[in-house]
This record gives C-alpha cells, sequence and structure tokens, in this order.
C-alpha cells in the first residue's frame, strides 16, 4: 500500500503533461489514447457497513492508486528528473513515488551549486 504522500502524488499527474512525455519516449499514439481514457470519468462510490452512498464522479483523478498500472505511468511521469549521467561524481535515482540526487565534490557549497 502506498504512503499518504504517494497518494498525492499520483492524483497530481496531469494528463497533458503524462502524454508528452509518453510521447517523447516513443509510446504509440493508440496505447496513449487508452492512458488518456485511464485517467478520466473515474466514479467512486463509498460502501460501509449498510451505508451506501451514490456514485460520485471524482475531479482531478490523475493516477489511480492501487493499479498495477500507475507506478509506471508515474515513472514516465517523472522520467526527465532521472535521466542523467550517475557516475562517482554524483546522479539520481527514483522508485516509484521516491526522488533523490546525490553530489560527491570537495566541499557542500560545491555539491550544493551542481545539484
Amino acid at each position: 500500500m502506498l504512503p499518504l504522500q504517494g497518494i498525492i502524488r499520483f492524483r497530481l499527474v496531469n494528463k497533458d503533461i503524462l502524454d508528452a512525455c509518453l510521447e517523447e519516449k516513443g509510446i504509440p499514439s493508440i496505447a496513449r489514447r487508452w492512458i488518456q481514457s485511464f485517467m478520466e470519468e473515474r466514479m467512486a462510490k463509498i460502501r460501509f457497513n449498510r451505508f451506501s452512498s451514490e456514485v460520485t464522479v471524482v475531479p482531478l483523478v490523475g493516477l489511480a492508486q492501487g493499479s498495477p498500472l500507475s507506478p509506471i505511468l508515474f515513472d514516465f511521469f517523472n522520467s526527465n528528473l532521472v535521466d542523467q549521467l550517475v557516475n562517482h561524481l554524483g546522479g539520481v535515482s527514483a522508485f516509484i513515488d521516491d526522488y533523490f540526487r546525490w553530489r560527491a565534490g570537495p566541499s557542500a557549497e560545491k555539491n550544493l551549486e551542481k545539484i
């Protein structure tokens, strides 16, 4: 299960920006249209014990939490952050919704400058 922070990040994925990232990576338009559809018109209903709410349209849906596709699409969405050289002087790494950068150098000031 994703932490709350991951849920919020998934919800904030903009479908137009994601589509541009997917197009840049060479994902065919038929797959991109399916992904756009995956991110639209999501509905929800809450059931608890004997209570059942009406079906409601969920605004700003982004990526669905719990879907096995969402972490993959989230990685595409953030791919420009991690498409950088990694070597003994530093680099970047990401996994699902966690991202970090590091730098090795002669001083903290120089490292911050490079990051």
